[in-house]
Formats: structure tokens, C-alpha cells, sequence
């Protein structure tokens, strides 16, 4: 919780979810979501900012610690599967205009885009 906190810096964890499942009846997942609507770049950087995180902190401890460093090789290569979900959907938002707003939901995303006269919500999966 207070890592994702520090991630999205949205203090007010009334309207933020946690939670895990599994995806495809084999592949567990864990996630983070909240009701808040952010910019794209706002969005991108909290989508790749743990991997980046936690793979700078694995790489760290496999400097640091030599003699462990073939164990921290799992955790490295886990996180940068896990992360497959999230490079597809950064890469999908960077497609969008910058001026798109992006909300996530859970195992989805949503984003609204500014027409000529409406909101145009689009709903996008990976």
C-alpha cells in the first residue's frame, strides 16, 4: 500500500483497491487500482515505475551481494514477466493524444478522449 502510494502519490487510499487473481486459470497477478482519473503521462509513469523500481533494487542487491546473485536472478525475471500487462497498455496510451484522459480498471483500462462536441469513453484491453 505505501509503495503504491508513493507511486501514484494519491494519499487519499479511500477509493484505491488491492488485490490478486488468476489470469487464464494458471497465472497469478497481483494489482493496485483506484477510481482517479489521471493524464497519460501521469498514467505512464505509474504503470512502469515499479518494474523499473524493482528491477534497480534486484540489480542493487546482486551488486551488493555476489554470493546470493544468481538467487536474485528469480525475482528479476518474474517481475519483468509480470510486467508484460503493463508494457501493453503504456504502449497503448502513448498511442493516444496527450490530451486523453486515462482511468484503470482493475483488468482493463478506460480513456476519454475530447470530440468536437462530446466525451468519447473507449474502453482498451491487452
Amino acid at each position: 500500500m505505501l509503495l503504491y502510494t508513493l507511486f501514484t502519490g494519491n494519499i487519499d487510499i479511500s477509493n484505491t483497491s488491492y488485490g490478486a487473481g488468476i489470469a487464464h486459470y494458471i497465472l497469478p497477478y497481483f494489482y493496485a487500482t483506484t477510481k482517479t482519473i489521471f493524464t497519460c503521462n501521469q498514467f505512464i509513469l505509474i504503470a512502469i515505475a515499479p518494474f523499473f523500481v524493482i528491477s534497480l533494487i534486484a540489480i542493487g542487491i546482486m551488486a551488493a551481494f555476489s554470493s546470493i546473485a544468481h538467487w536474485m536472478a528469480i525475482p528479476f525475471v518474474l517481475n519483468g514477466s509480470g510486467v508484460v500487462g503493463d508494457l501493453c497498455v503504456t504502449r497503448n496510451i502513448l498511442r493516444c493524444p496527450k490530451h486523453v484522459s486515462v482511468e484503470d480498471r482493475k483488468n482493463r483500462y478506460g480513456y476519454c478522449k475530447k470530440s468536437q462536441y462530446y466525451l468519447v469513453a473507449i474502453e482498451g484491453r491487452c
